[in-house]
């Protein structure tokens, strides 16, 4: 085949314009989404040893429920699916009736229950940060899914009006993302090792309300903000964090032997909710791609990692690859026992990008941080102290062991406390009467930290699968 144009099929249809986009979904092409998609963001400082590092690693498999898929053809009888707008009204063609009958209309992919898609999705993400003094390491522990995609076609055409095409090269063809709620949408479960959520947020941060939210919004124009209107502010009500959208390019070359790849681009910020924030503003002052804080359960203390990517444009901080990348989570184990694929390349890792701080900015940045801790500290225990003498006030015991009352009120430490061992505490009250009523605080120090987590394991029978050199699939 020497790339004439004669000689150019796609999907048993002949293209007489290699250029031209096909009025059918490629279905060629839609399999060569499936696989493994890592974003690895790692940004460090020139002085004084500051990291951060996220990730984000996406498993794609066709979903064997795509056999119950089905299309309306338009009055022309033209397009197949076009009926149903799945780009602009998250319309998609479901089955009415039972399972002998054949009626097909028009659904909603957010309140009808789809029976069909063309690709399930997994998850598995986390972030560290390590600033001198303070550690933080959250993940997912294992993969989160399923959740079902499907990949609406783009004209071309109307696309190239506000974009420009690579130099030498020519789209031909386009898809966009579209999540869909369909039977799986109820199963999706956080993992028993997960950190980066807890049960009181999962839904939000990355399950099933994630799920809706993603759904309302991907009918936005990509480059609305959907978090821009609660940012430092709570006024407008919390936050609702979303899932990745991507868009997939496939351009050809305009030479010989007319080569055609895949470019992708994506806007995106990952959003977490850190149990202390104060690490995520001092690198936030450092200028790295962090935003907040947002409103999240009534609290500003919310931010996202910025994980916009343009294969074409690159990106200083982002490193995205539809592979697995060295060092990071790799493969479910949906994915390892079912998918065809025997071998999954691994990419090295950039190792990350260095950022200019200056020893100056570095140590206004570093005795900020730090005053803000021994500040909240100061703060803590005046309220604490205040509490206690307004507490003794009330009962009438103060520097009057004169006075004949029935109760006796004890302030001791502690119990749980053991010396040398955890952080310091504030003092236990306990207020012992007659008839053995007691009130206890427990009012955690400020300054306590959270220990750097453990490292990712290589351990097949834990389900996941880390990147490492190779990475080998046997099919079970």
């Amino acid at each position: 085949m020497d790339g004439s144009e004669e000689e150019i099929f796609l999907n048993d249809e002949e293209v007489t314009d290699i250029f031209q986009q096909t009025a059918y979904r490629n279905s060629t092409r839609l399999a060569s989404l499936n696989g493994v998609w890592s974003m690895e963001l790692i940004i460090k400082t020139d002085v004084g040893g500051a990291k951060v590092k996220a990730w984000y690693v996406l498993n794609l498999l066709c979903d064997p429920m795509i056999q119950h898929g089905c299309g309306i053809q338009d009055d022309d009888n033209s397009t197949i699916g076009s009926a149903c707008d799945m780009l602009h009204n998250n319309e998609i063609c479901i089955r009415e009736g039972n399972s002998t009958t054949y009626d097909f209309t028009c659904g909603n992919m957010q309140t009808d229950i789809s029976d069909w898609s063309d690709a399930v999705m997994l998850y598995h993400l986390g972030y560290q940060v390590d600033v001198p003094g303070y550690h933080q390491y959250e993940d997912t522990g294992r993969f989160v899914g399923h959740f079902s995609l499907t990949f609406p076609q783009m004209n071309v055409t109307e696309y190239n009006q506000t974009h420009e095409e690579p130099e030498g090269r020519r789209y031909v063809d386009i898809y966009t993302t579209r999540y869909v709620n369909s039977v799986y949408s109820n199963k999706i479960y956080m993992p028993q090792e997960c950190n980066v959520f807890n049960d009181k947020n999962f839904e939000q941060l990355g399950g099933q309300e994630a799920l809706n939210w993603t759904i309302h919004y991907q009918r936005y124009p990509p480059e609305y903000d959907v978090y821009e209107p609660y940012l430092d502010t709570c006024d407008n009500g919390d936050a609702n964090p979303i899932m990745p959208l991507f868009t997939f390019l496939f351009s050809r070359s305009t030479k010989p032997p007319f080569d055609e790849i895949i470019d992708f681009d994506l806007k995106y910020k990952l959003f977490v909710a850190p149990s202390d924030s104060g690490g995520m503003e001092f690198l936030k002052g450092l200028g790295l791609p962090i935003d907040g804080p947002y409103c999240f359960n009534g609290e500003l203390k919310g931010y996202t990692f910025d994980f916009s990517f343009n294969s074409i444009e690159g990106n200083d901080y982002v490193q995205f690859e539809h592979a697995c990348i060295e060092g990071e989570p790799c493969l479910s184990l949906a994915y390892s026992k079912c998918s065809l694929c025997s071998d999954i390349e691994v990419r090295e890792s950039s190792g990350g990008t260095t950022i200019q701080v200056g020893i100056l900015i570095w140590l206004i940045l570093s005795i900020t941080f730090i005053g803000s801790f021994f500040i909240c500290s100061i703060v803590n225990n005046i309220k604490n102290r205040k509490r206690i003498r307004l507490l003794e006030i009330e009962l009438n015991t103060v520097g009057d062991p004169s006075q004949n009352v029935s109760n006796t009120y004890d302030l001791i430490a502690n119990e749980n406390d053991v010396v040398g061992e955890g952080n310091p505490t504030e003092p236990l009250i306990s207020l012992v009467n007659a008839d053995e009523v007691s009130l206890n605080t427990n009012a955690s120090h400020p300054l306590s930290f959270r220990p750097k987590g453990p490292e990712m394991k290589n351990d097949p029978s834990e389900g996941d699968f880390t990147a490492a050199t190779s990475v080998e699939n046997s099919l079970l």
